[in-house]
């Protein structure tokens, strides 16, 4: 109950959610699979991602004898390759508190570097664990204000 004012922000600029993973071969001949979080995005929901991974050798070394990998095997590698290029969608927020409030005091009950919660009912957001990496302290006419910066985990 102490948020006197609170922003919230999603930048998806950056976000990708689908990939399309190309591996060893040329042409049709050419090793490829998808991959994606969860259930395949769709229409505008879907962010993708190309990843070349040629590099990605098609044969193994077991006792000393150069074998091929199997497929299923291979697919899987690429995917976790694949998996490896989502970028998911990055939030901020922002909020000011009440210094005089009752409920927790800053430099008290927490500090700088602390995992809080913070919720805002009147809209149902909600973030947990996330971690205070800064606060703002400054001085008007009206009194003493706080501006925390978080990080979320």
């Amino acid at each position: 109950n102490n948020l006197l004012s609170f922003s919230y922000a999603t930048d998806i600029s950056e976000q990708k959610n689908f990939a399309y993973i190309l591996g060893k071969g040329e042409g049709e001949e050419r090793k490829r699979t998808t991959y994606c979080n969860g259930n395949e995005p769709s229409h505008l929901d879907r962010y993708e991602v190309y990843v070349d991974a040629k590099d990605m050798s098609d044969e193994e070394q077991i006792d000393g004898e150069t074998k091929p990998i199997p497929e299923a095997k291979y697919i899987e590698m690429l995917k976790e390759k694949g998996k490896q290029s989502m970028v998911l969608p990055l939030t901020a927020s922002e909020s000011q508190i009440a210094v005089q409030s009752t409920q927790f005091r800053y430099n008290t009950d927490y500090f700088v570097g602390d995992y809080v919660t913070v919720e805002h009912r009147r809209f149902g957001l909600r973030q947990n664990k996330i971690q205070l990496i800064g606060m703002i302290e400054s001085f008007d006419r009206n009194g003493r204000n706080l501006t925390p910066t978080f990080r979320e985990v």
